[in-house]
């Protein structure tokens, strides 16, 4: 591997492609984090609270400073060594030029200080003496006391002027990189859009140029951490598995313009792509699609949105479970490479009723369709509108809702995308019950009864592949037992499985569809059934 230098950082932010910092204050972890991929590893004064338990990073000296920057180049990490700079090592440009010399001595490629336009003069001699800087603005540590604690900066118009002003100025006097701590996630975007420089944020949103994170933060050591830090040891058996999945954690983008960069960088390196839309609140079932995703494309792309236009005026739209960061974790460690989470003004700026709508004839009348007026024309709609942001090689659905995957099939092939629409078996507990969002909303009781329906399901095929061939009675029996069990159902049919038909006798390919309500939660489940000839 080669190593990391500052051109390779600005080829990077030149492609848009992201990259990772991660502190380290040793040889072993600096080792650690490099061969986890990390493009560059940062020798924070943070080591003042993590490692010499200190409340702030003021106490630290410029010889600790040192000492820990020879540690981690003694590694020979491939990433880049940047360092910081302590408090009151750079007060004044002689300062600065002394502190500086000291750091790249000792092994540091690049180092960091804190502050706005002040610095201008002693980032310009820094530069000028073969001394590379990164700038840090923000949320400065060494500044708390000033700050009154560690709190979000930029939030007024007037503060966020000022921090893009300050990073305008700071790039002109030669900084090579910036870092953005604690800013809104739209002032980071707006000035990672603006810079030509290497953005790198913390606490910052999604769509700055790289993302760093405190080494003992990530891995869920430090007594107290900010609420954005995620621990990347959680589902992971190891350190180095954990630096790992924070190097390729999934990118989250929430708005077109960011998803449009992202889709151009996996393009630019010729990546196929497969797409895997949810509404959120994933389970083992939707992994299982992203898990086809990943055996049929080398970049798998996961939407969450849950769309308002597929719900009626009666159901479940404002109750139905939303768990973003836990979703992401669970993408984080199935090896997601991007996951669109847009809001419902950027699905629908104009409002879900005034959006255009794809209605697909033929399919969405009978069964959910008919019990669920409009719902299919949300879903055929919300599909077609995502399988055109994203555009990808491949989109993968459940066949749970086996209905839903033969509209969508039917409006590809009717509009001509050129993207595969694939299917993937229902994931299902161990009792038989189809993974479902909805199944957070059952009782214990009714938890115990919903296996129920893929019971009823089975005992109806086995009847068919038997020989019964009488199907209104076969579903009037499923449906007494059904309500004998405690559902209200809303249907138990036999069709065909290519166009939702009645099923006849002598029909090849059938499937049984079911609906029923269990308490407040509406459960869906089907059977595929290929009949053998005479």
């Amino acid at each position: 591997m080669n190593r990391v230098t500052i051109s390779t950082l600005n080829a990077m932010k030149a492609a848009g492609e992201k990259f990772v910092m991660i502190t380290a204050y040793d040889a072993t972890f600096a080792r650690l984090v490099s061969e986890a991929g990390a493009e560059a590893i940062l020798v924070g004064d943070s080591l003042g609270m993590v490692l010499q338990g200190h409340d702030t990073t003021i106490p630290v000296t410029l010889d600790s400073m040192v000492y820990h920057t020879g540690c981690v180049a003694r590694a020979r990490p491939h990433s880049l060594i940047m360092a910081d700079m302590p408090f009151m090592g750079y007060a004044t440009p002689e300062d600065t030029l002394y502190a500086g010399a000291e750091l790249m001595r000792a092994g540091a490629q690049m180092i960091k200080l804190e502050g706005g336009t002040w610095l201008s003069e002693s980032i310009n001699k820094l530069v000028e003496r073969g001394i590379p800087v990164c700038a840090h603005l923000g949320l400065t540590p060494q500044s708390v006391n000033v700050f009154g604690g560690y709190r979000v900066q930029g939030r007024t118009p007037k503060e966020a002027k000022t921090i893009l002003a300050d990073a305008v100025e700071i790039q002109d006097a030669g900084a090579s990189v910036l870092l953005l701590e604690c800013v809104p996630a739209h002032l980071a975007a707006d000035i990672s859009a603006k810079l030509d420089i290497p953005v790198i944020g913390i606490g910052a949103g999604a769509d700055t140029d790289a993302q760093v994170l405190v080494l003992h933060d990530m891995l869920g050591l430090s007594e107290k951490t900010a609420k954005f830090v995620q621990n990347f040891m959680e589902n992971q058996s190891s350190v180095q598995g954990a630096l790992k999945a924070f190097v390729k954690a999934v990118e989250v983008v929430t708005n077109l313009d960011s998803l449009r960069e992202a889709l151009a960088r996996f393009e630019r390196t010729g990546s196929s792509t497969a797409f895997v839309p949810t509404m959120g609140n994933l389970h083992a079932g939707h992994l299982s699609l992203v898990e086809r995703g990943l055996a049929l494309a080398p970049v798998v792309i996961v939407s969450i949105f849950v769309n308002p236009m597929q719900f009626g005026p009666n159901e479940d739209l404002d109750t139905y479970p939303r768990t973003l960061q836990a979703d992401i974790e669970k993408l984080q460690a199935a090896g997601v490479a991007l996951l669109f989470a847009p809001n419902a003004d950027c699905i629908y700026p104009d409002g879900a009723p005034a959006h255009t709508q794809v209605i697909v004839p033929g399919l969405t009348d009978v069964l959910c369709g008919a019990s669920r007026p409009g719902h299919f024309d949300g879903v055929s709609s919300i599909v077609c509108k995502l399988l055109n942001m994203v555009a990808p090689d491949v989109a993968i659905f459940g066949e749970k809702d086996l209905q839903q995957l033969l509209v969508i099939r039917k409006m590809a092939v009717d509009l001509c995308l050129p993207i595969r629409i694939e299917g993937v078996a229902i994931a299902r507990d161990t009792d038989g019950l189809a993974l479902s969002s909805r199944n957070i909303n059952l009782s214990d009781a009714e938890r115990e009864v919903a296996p129920t329906l893929h019971h009823c399901l089975q005992a109806c095929g086995k009847h068919i592949q038997h020989g019964a061939s009488d199907f209104p009675a076969l579903c009037q029996e499923a449906k007494s037992n059904l309500n004998a069990a405690g559902f209200s159902p809303d249907y138990f049919e036999i069709r065909r499985s290519n166009d939702l038909q009645p099923a006849q006798p002598g029909d090849k390919s059938i499937a049984i569809f079911a609906a029923a309500q269990l308490g407040q939660t509406r459960l869906i489940d089907n059977l595929q059934l290929a009949l053998s000839g005479e």
